[in-house]
């Protein structure tokens, strides 16, 4: 935890009286990272609010905003849950629910469809707590930009979604969300 002193003088002609004043404020790098899994099937309920047949297709977490990279599950603290609207529409708009501060904002909606993306329900198996240890149990220590937990149009073998790390360099690691296998 932080700490802020405030040193509160009373002045009445001359220095009477002061007092000091300890005000504990969280400090952001010792707070545990969110569940993902409780805000994803919170971002649910809302989002289902609107779009009764809306699917939960893609999550991205990350860095707080000015922070730079993230190298711990505790440096993601900004969240987006990306829905298909309509999971039986053959062309399903979105919806994009935001996370920010601890507070879900308001709904982005679109009628773009989301590419790339096989619409399937995200599993609940390998944390990204447990994803970002697998990296740096393989050795990578660098830190990412953002991670974005979805299943690929493009590896459809083995048949499971991913979080996918991006990278400064513009390169992109992916942690099996159900077997923790990684593909570079």
């Amino acid at each position: 935890m932080g700490r802020i002193t405030i040193l509160a003088c009373l002045l009445v002609g001359v220095l009477t009286a002061g007092c000091d004043i300890s005000i504990i404020i969280p400090d952001p790098n010792d707070m545990a990272p969110e569940d993902l899994f409780a805000l994803m099937d919170e971002a649910t309920d809302i989002v289902r609010d609107e779009f009764p047949d809306a699917r939960l297709v893609e999550v991205f977490g990350f860095p707080d905003q000015g922070a730079g990279l993230a190298y711990e599950a505790e440096d993601l603290v900004d969240w987006e849950f990306w829905f298909v609207d309509d999971i039986d529409d053959p062309t399903p708009g979105q919806v994009v629910l935001p996370y920010e501060n601890g507070v879900f904002g308001n709904l982005l909606i679109s009628d773009e469809p989301i590419t790339g993306t096989v619409y399937d329900r995200l599993p609940e198996d390998v944390t990204y707590q447990e994803a970002i240890d697998i990296l740096r149990d393989d050795g990578i220590t660098s830190g990412f930009e953002n991670i974005n937990l979805r299943k690929l149009l493009q590896i459809p073998e083995p048949d499971e979604a991913y979080y996918i790390f991006a990278f400064p360099d513009d390169s992109f690691i992916a942690v099996g969300a159900e077997s923790g296998d990684i593909i570079e």
